[in-house]
């Protein structure tokens, strides 16, 4: 454990002795565990607009159908950023608080054009999710290198939930593209 030795005042040589952070983990390894956190809190937004958004531009027959798991995957993105935000934090980091610092992503996929395909929609959300999952998992590579438990099984569980939203948006492109022909 790494600690930060001070003392209480100029008179005496008593010594505090208190945790770099309070996880127990080595100052440099929260710094390089928080970047990969920071990274994917500034991603997750920018995934929760455009799984937003994409519903606004679909027209199809099932569309309710779409609304209710876009809106269902919208709301499991959103508290990720809390719960990204929560443990950035408790490793006596800093994560991005302004909106300034959220302005900075931008996603390859967002569509421009007035009207997009559902399939093409759907293809962009999977590819999303799958950015997503690969970046997850590079910042559990990073929590299991400095034997960060703590954050590397809360990283797990979220690439588990983002599998599980790539996997309903890959069938939903299946079936759009079996009912389209």
């Amino acid at each position: 454990m790494h600690f930060d030795i001070t003392e209480t005042s100029e008179y005496t040589h008593h010594c505090v002795v208190t945790p770099a952070t309070p996880t127990g983990l080595w100052h440099t390894a929260t710094q390089d565990i928080a970047v990969d956190l920071n990274a994917l809190f500034l991603q997750v937004p920018a995934s929760v607009v455009q799984t937003r958004n994409s519903h606004w531009c679909m027209r199809a027959a099932c569309y309710p159908d779409y609304l209710m798991h876009l809106d269902d995957q919208t709301g499991e993105l959103f508290a990720l950023t809390d719960c990204l935000s929560e443990r950035i934090q408790k490793m006596a980091e800093r994560a991005p608080s302004s909106i300034g610092q959220l302005t900075h992503i931008q996603s390859e996929a967002a569509n421009t054009v007035n009207f997009v395909k559902m399939t093409h929609i759907l293809a962009d959300l999977c590819d999303d999710h799958q950015t997503l999952a690969a970046n997850l998992q590079a910042a559990c590579d990073v929590c299991n290198e400095f034997r960060d438990r703590a954050s590397a099984s809360l990283v797990e569980a979220w690439i588990d939930a983002t599998e599980d939203r790539f996997w309903v948006q890959f069938e939903l492109t299946t079936a759009s593209e079996t009912t389209s022909h």
